[in-house]
């Protein structure tokens, strides 16, 4: 049976990917957890959420997962299921025998102007997730999107896997956005959950903190769309 503790200690980082199913397979979905206790064949993540029974992740019995972390300078795969939960912040995953090391590359950024509006959630995973999944459906079904109203433009730090913009409200890690987002490229506007993985330290005295997100659910086909729009960014095209 795998040791574990040869490649996960107390309190590291890993995301965990949610396999989805056939038909759901343009769906991702990942969440951030931190390693609590490693034995034999298995371990407990501790979920940074801060979330209450009804607003945990939808977590079944046997879920197929994929978790990925980083250590010796490599990134590491490891294919999972779900166990059990332990408390409301913590749950128990299987692991499999086969470990994969990979290099990591880091996504592509680029800063630019873009249409955004959001709405800020703490300990509210699983009502913002159900949005999330509302307004992805209602975004991608070809109805008409006419009676949207105009997003409002700002500065930002995009890649596939994340933002990085400034606001105007206090942020805790861990916080979770429902972001909708405007590229401009004639396609619906990409709708996303995120959470907070980083802020600057205090607000500034233009009442503004800078705030990094990094992207928890999001349609596959929008993160192409993002990479896309990158590219064009990157090579001077408007």
């Amino acid at each position: 049976m795998m040791q574990l503790t040869k490649y996960l200690n107390p309190g590291q980082k890993v995301r965990l990917k949610v396999i989805k199913p056939e038909e759901e397979k343009a769906k991702f979905e990942a969440l951030t957890g931190y390693v609590e206790e490693c034995r034999p064949g298995n371990l407990d993540l501790e979920l940074p959420y801060q979330v209450r029974e009804e607003e945990s992740y939808p977590f079944t019995s046997g879920m197929p997962l994929e978790l990925v972390t980083e250590n010796f300078g490599l990134g590491l795969r490891l294919s999972a299921h779900f166990v059990e939960k332990v408390s409301d912040q913590v749950i128990r995953i299987e692991v499999d025998e086969q470990l994969q090391a990979f290099q990591q590359r880091l996504k592509k950024r680029a800063d630019s102007r873009v249409g955004l509006r959001f709405n800020k959630g703490q300990g509210t995973l699983r009502t913002l997730r159900e949005r999330w999944r509302k307004n992805t459906e209602i975004l991608h079904s070809g109805r008409d999107l006419s009676s949207l109203k105009s997003f409002s433009e700002c500065e930002a730090n995009l890649s596939s896997g994340g933002i990085r913009f400034e606001i105007t409200i206090p942020v805790e890690i861990a916080d979770i956005f429902l972001l909708l987002l405007d590229l401009g490229d004639g396609g619906p506007p990409v709708c996303a959950l995120a959470e907070a993985v980083w802020t600057s330290e205090e607000m500034a005295k233009s009442g503004q903190m800078v705030v990094g997100l990094q992207f928890i659910a999001i349609m596959e086909q929008d993160q192409k769309r993002i990479d896309e729009f990158v590219k064009r960014k990157g090579s001077g095209s408007q």
